[in-house]
């Protein structure tokens, strides 16, 4: 009976640690509750903009994300803000559009300090980019949308 224990406990010790992002999902989940809702359990994109970005990294972003996303990938994309000075009305068709107004984004349990792109499946995070003026262009690509249309 012993065994029996500690073999179930190990197997769900093995099975919770091999996400490297639980945390980071965790802290997601706390934020997509706020507007009733959790990590999607198909391919998602969640972009995350914090008051304290960088204006021009996230207008060049968010430009080309505009330019990748069509009509029916609003169920795959999310973009959440803070109070930025971006006109987000290009995306009422293409992706599902969340305000931050409790300041959310600042209380995850990992840093955002400019627009931040994570990568969801199955409910949880396979991969978090920061987005700065030298990496725009290899994170918000046409890889990005194919991945969340798979």
């Amino acid at each position: 009976m012993k065994y029996i224990i500690l073999s179930v406990a190990l197997v769900s010790l093995l099975f919770s640690c091999d996400n490297p992002y639980n945390k980071e999902s965790e802290g997601l989940n706390n934020l997509l509750q706020e507007f009733n809702t959790g990590i999607a359990v198909k391919n998602h994109l969640y972009v995350l903009i914090p008051t304290f970005s960088c204006l021009g990294c996230v207008q060049s972003a968010l430009i080309n994300l505009n330019g990748l996303l069509v009509d029916n990938d609003k169920p795959n994309v999310t973009i959440i803000y803070q109070k930025i000075d971006v006109d987000l009305n290009p995306f009422k068709d293409k992706a599902i559009v969340y305000q931050d107004i409790n300041s959310s984004i600042d209380k995850m349990p990992f840093n955002i300090a400019n627009l931040t792109v994570i990568k969801t499946s199955k409910g949880k995070i396979n991969d978090i980019q920061f987005v700065n003026s030298e990496n725009i262009n290899q994170i918000i690509n046409p890889t990005i949308i194919y991945e969340i249309r798979k």
